[in-house]
Parts: C-alpha cells; sequence; structure tokens
C-alpha cells in the first residue's frame, strides 16, 4: 500500500540581531531561526486538535520557557534518548505563528552551545533540518459533532500535541502500548490517559 509523504524543508528564515538580555544592560548580538514545528490538522491517531489546544501551545512558546534541545535530548556519549539536562539547551523559543494548517515558531539560539555556530550554517544553507513538538494529553477527550455532518470525532484537548514535520505524529491517545524511551519497558495503554512516565527509570513513555 502507497502512502503520500510531504517533506517539508521547514526551515523559513534565519537571521542576526542585537538585543538587551534579561538582567542585562547591554545589547547583544543573538541569532534567530524561523520554523515551522508542527501540523495543526491530525495526530498520529486522527483526533483533531482543538483550537484552544493551539493557542495554548502559542502562547507557551511566546512565555520564552521552552528549551530547544537537538536530537531528542540524545546523548552524546552513551547514545542515550531523552537526555535532557542544562548542558544540552541549544536555544529557547521566543514566538510562535499559526499559519494555516502550520504551527511557525521563532528559535533564538543559545550562542554558548558549542554546536549553535554548526546548526546556524546548516539553516543558512538551508539543509533540510526536521523540527517536532510533543506532549501528553492533560484530560480526557471529549466527543463533539462537526458542522454539517452527522458522524462524531473525538477532540482532544491538549497542550503540545501536534504533528512534528517531517516524521511521524505525536501523541497517544489511541495507541496499544506505552514504551519507555529511554529503558524500552512496555506497557499495555489505557486509553484516554496519557502514557506518562516509566514506573522502571522514570524516563517518557509514548505510545506505539
Amino acid at each position: 500500500m502507497t502512502k503520500n509523504f510531504t517533506f517539508i524543508c521547514n526551515a523559513a528564515d534565519c537571521w542576526e540581531d542585537k538585543m538587551l538580555l534579561k538582567g542585562s544592560k547591554k545589547e547583544v548580538s543573538q541569532r534567530f531561526i524561523s520554523v515551522i514545528v508542527s501540523g495543526l490538522k491530525t495526530d498520529k491517531q486522527d483526533e483533531m486538535m482543538s483550537q484552544e489546544g493551539i493557542d495554548d501551545m502559542i502562547t507557551q512558546y511566546k512565555s520564552g520557557s521552552i528549551p530547544f534541545f537537538s536530537d531528542h535530548g540524545l546523548n552524546p556519549v552513551t547514545g542515550d534518548p531523552g537526555t535532557y539536562t542544562w548542558k544540552g539547551i541549544m536555544g529557547v523559543w521566543t514566538d510562535a505563528v499559526q499559519e494555516g494548517d502550520h504551527l511557525k515558531a521563532t528559535l533564538r539560539l543559545n550562542e554558548a552551545h558549542p554546536d549553535a555556530d554548526q546548526f546556524y550554517k546548516y539553516i543558512e544553507n538551508k539543509m533540510p533540518v526536521g523540527f517536532s513538538i510533543g506532549g501528553n494529553p492533560v484530560s480526557e477527550p471529549e466527543m463533539v459533532e462537526l458542522e454539517n455532518s452527522s458522524e462524531e470525532a473525538e477532540l482532544l484537548k491538549a497542550r503540545g500535541e501536534g504533528q512534528g514535520v517531517g516524521g511521524e505524529k505525536q501523541g497517544d491517545g489511541g495507541a496499544d502500548y506505552c514504551v519507555c524511551s529511554k529503558c524500552g519497558y512496555k506497557a499495555k495503554h489505557e486509553k484516554g490517559k496519557p502514557c506518562g512516565t516509566c514506573p522502571k527509570c522514570g524516563g517518557s513513555m509514548t505510545g506505539k
């Protein structure tokens, strides 16, 4: 069976600007990248995103409190995924805007990160670097009736629930199992509830 697959080379723009960092009295040069981070139609289980969830994602991006990690927190020494530490923060998300079926966000690079220069040059040279976000539902899915349709669909109210661009869609609403990204522990997924954390190692579990 053939399925259509479209990869969006999503680094829209990159630029350098001077800004006054928090707690500083002197403007410093900073580099920014504007990229598409998520699709907004449906997730892996074909569940629709609510506008409330999309608006909440945008608010969180604008707060300047969401860090950016490369390679999903892959530990460069051990190769273990999901190793999110302060040393791995390559930047921080500072803004986001909804453009049709996509979410475009602005990233401010961490100039202290050893790979910041190389990463910025990749973006400048239009390399197909992919970005994605993921999240867990914060409440049970609720049933809603679609306009002009007799069918019902599950509308998942979630924070950060999106479809990564150029990769697998996120979410675990209709998954059969929850699998730990760190130790590989597998458990049966209870429908309507997020996978949460691994009971063995405390790592993040995702639906499969």
